[in-house]
């Protein structure tokens, strides 16, 4: 990967710096920018205004590469402006350079070691050595573009990660051995977590027969963090997504952690699993949904398509 590429940084200042976090130096820009040198532009970007901007500038230069410093969230909403300014034209390749607290998505693709300002040098002196990906997206109530998309259960345990003070795998871990703790005994807070909703739901435009659920999670990445590999078979099949509803109990779940973990899925009458190109549900009630790590809000109909595929660069961070 040693042609000459026309490549943009984007920069995000905010994410890695949830309460209390330090994972986002300040001045990183600023080194970004003396590492890039005449290799690469670096734009901070903190507002849906200065996103679309960034994204229209990229077209307008007619970029190749967008290296982009922040968290799963800023991915999606990156690839979004990326999609509406390209519009016909062919879109620029990706380059997660980490920056996030969890750097979720870039991990499942192969980034191992997020470190923004030695994977920009990589980038700027030819990328040698860094793999392309073909990585499908979840285009979500018409709109934003993701990766990892939920509702009930996933955007719940998003809720109490992001009440600590310090975010990360030391935080996930603190609020998930607690639930398990609750499950296992019944306890009230994995029963609040769980609590179910009536829903319909349709996949490929198939109505399923599920009349509640808890957990509704659809992605195209298989890894939903702390090495939990619940849609192994996310990437299988170019332009679907693999989706999972359960009318599931907190031990359910619990029971079911060795197969996620091992990437196995799960089975059994109160589970859907499946792949598909499309899933509609409609709750009987305002329910709290997330997209790639943030939550959004409540819904009472969550209607996920197929998104485009992006070509994803994918460096290997160097010790030094």
């Amino acid at each position: 990967m040693s042609a000459r590429r026309q490549i943009a940084v984007l920069v995000n200042p905010d994410a890695g710096t949830g309460p209390g976090s330090a994972s986002q130096p300040s001045g990183r820009a600023s080194a970004l920018e003396r590492i890039a040198g005449s290799g690469a532009y670096v734009r901070t970007v903190a507002t849906p205004a200065e996103l679309a901007a960034f994204a229209a500038e990229a077209c307008a230069r007619e970029v190749d590469t967008v290296a982009v410093c922040g968290g799963d969230g800023t991915l999606g909403r990156v690839a979004t402006a990326v999609d509406s300014a390209y519009a016909s034209e062919a879109a620029p390749a990706l380059a997660p350079l980490g920056g996030g607290t969890m750097n979720t998505i870039a991990r499942s693709l192969g980034l191992s070691r997020p470190r923004p300002e030695s994977l920009l040098a990589q980038l700027v002196g030819g990328g040698d050595g860094w793999t392309r990906r073909r990585q499908g997206t979840i285009r979500v109530l018409g709109d934003r573009l993701g990766m990892l998309v939920g509702a009930g259960v996933p955007a719940r345990f998003l809720s109490l990660y992001e009440e600590g003070e310090v975010l990360g795998a030391r935080r996930a871990v603190a609020v998930l051995v607690p639930l398990i703790a609750s499950a296992l005994s019944g306890g009230g807070r994995a029963e609040r977590l769980f609590g179910a909703t009536a829903i319909e739901a349709w996949l490929d435009d198939e109505p399923q027969a599920l009349e509640r659920a808890a957990l509704i999670y659809a992605a195209t990445v298989d890894d939903i963090g702390l090495g939990f590999r619940p849609t192994a078979r996310a990437r299988e099949v170019e332009g679907r997504f693999q989706c999972l509803l359960g009318d599931v109990r907190p031990i359910d779940l619990v029971r079911a952690l060795p197969a996620i973990w091992r990437g196995r899925g799960v089975s059994g009458e109160r589970w859907v699993d499946a792949c598909a190109s499309r899933l509609r549900v409609v709750f009987a009630e305002p329910t709290v949904y997330m997209v790639d790590g943030d939550v959004e809000g409540s819904v009472v109909e969550l209607d996920l398509r197929s998104g485009p595929v992006f070509d994803f660069l994918i460096g290997a961070s160097r010790r030094h």
